[in-house]
């Protein structure tokens, strides 16, 4: 429930005060919440769930710092997100398809 709460609201306030120079630091809380959530949906057994987030983050842009360079942090969420993906398409019984999310795109 309280991850649900945080996705929304980082669609409505800005946070400041946190000294990131991202796009928007509403973007960088979004995606922390994001895998985490799809974490917590993949132990509870719901890999739907989980997937469903997976592929929200992924269809995104990786985030950028101020100076125009992918954020690090952005990089390792999407790599975890990936094989989060890759793990409920296996609990699904998509063992083939769950290699495609283990292989990327050239967004990241």
């Amino acid at each position: 429930h309280c991850l649900n709460c945080c996705l929304l609201l980082t669609k409505d306030f800005v946070i400041e005060g946190m000294g990131l120079k991202f796009k928007t630091d509403n973007d960088y809380c979004r995606e922390t919440a994001q895998v985490s959530l799809a974490y917590l949906w993949m132990e509870l057994g719901n890999p739907l769930l989980s997937l469903q987030i997976a592929k929200q983050v992924l269809s995104s842009k990786p985030l950028v710092s101020s100076d125009g360079q992918k954020c690090l942090l952005s990089v390792r969420r999407r790599a975890t997100i990936r094989m989060y993906a890759s793990e409920a398409m296996c609990m699904l019984g998509k063992a083939e398809d769950a290699l495609t999310f283990l292989l990327g795109d050239e967004l990241d």
